[in-house]
């Protein structure tokens, strides 16, 4: 099986979200609940872009469809880690954070 290949926009953009992950840090309480956030969005990226790559599996352009997909969607992570850190207390449905995230490369 083929994983989700890491390509350098891929890695950038990722980091992102480990800096919006130590941003968003807060309690201990709240730490421990995204991080299990997280392990599962990593779980629901990798099914769905094995789900989305499913109807080219086996031929060559299979990487390139898991590889794109993961960069999408983990581009999409960091706009969500974003909107977190862009929320005033008490006007978002997540904690408040400290510092903003650095945009998503296009």
């Amino acid at each position: 099986m083929h994983k989700i290949r890491n390509s350098s926009r891929r890695i950038r953009t990722e980091r992102r979200i480990q800096e919006g992950l130590r941003a968003l840090g807060g309690d201990p309480d709240t730490k421990k609940l995204m991080i299990e956030a997280q392990r599962k969005w990593i779980a629901f990226r990798d099914a769905e872009c094995k789900f989305q790559a499913s109807g080219v599996e086996g031929g060559s352009i299979y990487p390139e469809i898991l590889t794109a997909c993961g960069a999408g969607l983990v581009e999409a992570r960091v706009r969500d880690f974003n909107h977190y850190l862009s929320c005033m207390e008490g006007a978002c449905p997540v904690p408040a954070a400290d510092k903003p995230v650095p945009a998503a490369d296009k």
